[in-house]
């Protein structure tokens, strides 16, 4: 039982970091959150999913949805939240404004897909990669998965904003947009390809939960929920932090389902939110935009 809570924890863990990491990124990067980003991954993962239903190879049907998720990504950083934002000079305001229209997408995106994809309910039916036994439980291919490539995903991500010069860039543009832009660096550039990362990570996370567990059509707002809960209580704009809470997250979650019944999920979920907002109002690891 012990190491069954463990591993089930660390895949969901991973899947939780995947969603909430577009979440946390666009905050820390930005300075405004971009609540659509469940919606972009789950929309992807829809695409993939009905592509594999209706024969295309599974290569074929993943790039399609990974394109869909990033065109959608880019064109609502693009045509929806720098707008929001500009509208009203930026600051607190501007941010105020994007949570409002990123929140009315949020609830737009099942009435589309409702329209658009022919079932309310998808499992991916990704190509069947076997499972490993480890300590006497088996854990999937695709939850190992999960595990390897969120870690590798916040080495990577550290690596790339402390050791890079696109990742001086992107920190001097979270720091001071401005004056980023006074020293010749295209900030609207660094917005575009930060909504692009986050949302393949959405995506890639979408579709790790649509074979593990099931897509639906309100998939896109659980995954919003549940990353930002997780961006929340990490501190916005902490990569790091994000990664601490998906991994207690993820085990708490587990422990529950194990010892109490999963029908208590969100409820523990919104337990641990309150406790830590006490005790850390801004966050586990906060950031300088919370300090």
């Amino acid at each position: 039982m012990f190491w069954a809570i463990i591993l089930k924890g660390l895949s969901l863990a991973g899947i939780y970091f995947l969603i909430s990491f577009g979440v946390t990124f666009h905050y820390g990067v930005g300075g405004f959150p971009n609540l659509a980003i469940g919606p972009i991954g789950a929309t992807g993962a829809f695409v993939t999913a009905t592509f594999i239903r209706q024969g295309m190879a599974v290569p074929g049907a993943l790039a399609a949805g990974l394109g869909v998720a990033i065109i959608l990504g880019i064109l609502i950083q693009r045509y929806v939240v720098e707008p929001l934002y500009n509208s009203v000079g930026g600051g607190e305001r501007g941010r105020i404004f994007v949570i409002y229209g990123t929140f009315g997408l949020l609830l737009l995106f099942p009435a589309i897909l409702l329209n658009i994809i022919p079932s309310t309910m998808l499992r991916m039916r990704l190509p069947r990669l076997g499972s490993v036994e480890i300590m006497g439980f088996p854990l999937g291919a695709y939850e190992i998965f999960a595990i390897v490539f969120a870690f590798c995903l916040l080495l990577i991500t550290q690596l790339a904003l402390n050791r890079t010069l696109y990742g001086n860039r992107v920190r001097a543009v979270t720091q001071n947009p401005l004056l980023g832009r006074l020293i010749g660096i295209d900030v609207r550039r660094i917005y575009l390809v930060t909504a692009a990362i986050a949302s393949v990570c959405a995506f890639i996370g979408a579709v790790l939960w649509g074979e593990i567990f099931n897509l639906d059509l309100g998939s896109g707002v659980t995954f919003t929920l549940y990353g930002f809960v997780v961006a929340v209580m990490g501190g916005l704009g902490s990569i790091y932090g994000s990664f601490l809470v998906s991994l207690f997250l993820g085990m708490t979650l587990s422990a529950t389902s194990f010892l109490i019944g999963g029908v208590f999920e969100y409820i523990v979920t919104t337990l641990l939110l309150i406790a830590i907002l006490l005790i850390k109002p801004m966050g586990i690891v906060p950031t300088r935009r919370e300090l």
